[in-house]
């Protein structure tokens, strides 16, 4: 339950509201359950709505995992197109500090937050460690690498070597980027190709089970 809590956390929702809504859909499941019950008269409607709310409660508890990840993932993607108006910025003989000010405008609301807590970060500790956390909040591990070359530019001056290795990591960065996106869309059609198998067992499963309520009242007949 805490990885959940910090999965809804993360995406700024109210943890109690959420859990409040889950414990309704719970609830709901159960009356239709029962109702289900006393109208067929048969243990089975009661058995598929348990099933039921089970497959519910896992969609709802993986849909927040999932919809962090997607954050993580879109954030990622939003920041690569960001360090290309960077760069510009730094090509102008910005420095990096005001570099990443000026990227702020043009970020999302999420992006926008880990902007300003990074340049909030960088004004009361001018070591390395702000750049460190800042890259910390990507999965990309190659953030951290690129993030420090940054930091050396604030070391050494935007000079022309600082600028090479920027340029070095940031294409780099760029073509990971790009696989990710392939890799992700082949991995979304193959997904999508599973759908017509997974709506296949389903009505499968009602209709093994309608055939034994079938067979059961029969049997309670004879």
């Amino acid at each position: 339950m805490k990885h959940i809590k910090n999965d809804i956390e993360f995406l700024g929702l109210d943890y109690k509201k959420e859990m409040t809504k889950i414990a309704l859909l719970a609830l709901v499941g159960v009356i239709l359950g029962v109702v289900l019950y006393f109208v067929i008269r048969s243990y089975y409607a009661f058995i598929i709505s348990l099933a039921s709310i089970i497959c519910a409660f896992a969609y709802v508890f993986l849909h927040y995992s999932s919809k962090k990840d997607a954050l993580i993932n879109n954030s990622e993607e939003e920041f690569v197109s960001l360090l290309s108006y960077f760069e510009v910025f730094i090509s102008n003989h910005n420095n990096v500090y005001h570099s990443f000010e000026l990227l702020i405008p043009y970020a999302s609301d999420y992006m926008k937050t880990l902007l300003e807590n990074f340049l909030k970060n960088i004004d009361s500790d001018k070591t390395v460690q702000p750049y460190i956390n800042f890259a910390r909040n990507f999965k990309n591990v190659l953030f951290e690498s690129l993030l420090l070359s940054i930091y050396q530019m604030v070391d050494t001056g935007e000079n022309v070597g600082s600028l090479s290795q920027f340029g070095v990591m940031f294409t780099q960065i760029s073509a990971n980027n790009k696989e990710n996106k392939i890799h992700k869309m082949q991995k979304d059609l193959d997904t999508t190709n599973l759908f017509p198998l997974v709506g296949v067992g389903i009505v499968s499963f009602i209709l093994i089970i309608s055939i034994f309520s079938i067979i059961g009242d029969l049997i309670n007949v004879i």
